[in-house]
């Protein structure tokens, strides 16, 4: 890094052949750009990536969702990192390079334990009539976690595989409703969609790790 004197190249922030000219700490600096590696990468690096892209192109397509659910990560990560990490380690599936996501393990929400509420103790998804599924919940037995509230919210997570496409929904009342109807992004019957859910409370500040429904059935 060499430092550049006033007047040499008068304000400016950029690069300038292979020279790359900033601020730094009041002073205007420059250093060479860096050099692309010619080095091939192994088949560790490679099975690195092929899982990391595979993950981070499913997360940030929900980001919304996942801000909302990992919000109380622990750590210096976002929680989109901590998502993304998450399913590194857990739910991905197969051999590079063929590796897939496993529905089943994905986790849309989950929250640490002093900022969580109860999930219901099971959830029951109907078929699809008219473009639309009933789904109904059993609350727990007692209120395990005092920040649960019967206000909370059920928030309804689609994705169309065929599609490629993501859908989001809060039911139309609260926890204590114990059922609520919900659109289904399904333009035919053929359609594979996976369905998530978890509580999340009025004031969005607490929610429930996120249970997956399984399967839309036509």
């Amino acid at each position: 890094m060499a430092i550049v004197k006033s007047g040499q190249v008068g304000d400016f922030n950029g690069k300038i052949g292979q020279a790359v000219i900033a601020k730094w700490r009041q002073l205007t600096v420059g250093r060479s750009t860096p050099r692309k590696s010619t080095k091939k990468a192994s088949e560790e690096q490679l099975d690195i990536q092929s899982k990391f892209k595979l993950v981070t192109s499913f997360v940030s397509r929900i980001g919304t969702t996942i801000a909302l659910g990992y919000r109380n990560s622990a750590g210096n990560l976002t929680p989109q990192n901590t998502a993304v990490q998450y399913h590194i380690q857990n739910a991905v599936t197969g051999g590079y390079p063929a590796y897939a996501i496993d529905m089943a393990k994905v986790v849309l929400s989950n929250p640490r334990m002093l900022n969580d509420i109860d999930a219901a103790s099971s959830y029951v998804m109907s078929n699809v009539v008219d473009n639309r599924v009933t789904i109904t919940w059993v609350p727990k037995f007692q209120v395990f976690i005092e920040r649960t509230m019967q206000t909370d919210l059920l928030l309804v997570v689609f994705y169309n595989v065929t599609e490629n496409a993501f859908m989001s929904a809060y039911a139309e009342g609260p926890r204590m409703a114990l059922s609520s109807e919900f659109i289904v992004p399904q333009d035919r019957p053929t359609d594979v969609i996976h369905a998530w859910a978890f509580f999340v409370s009025a004031n969005k500040k607490f929610v429930s790790k996120s249970t997956y429904l399984g399967l839309v059935q036509a």
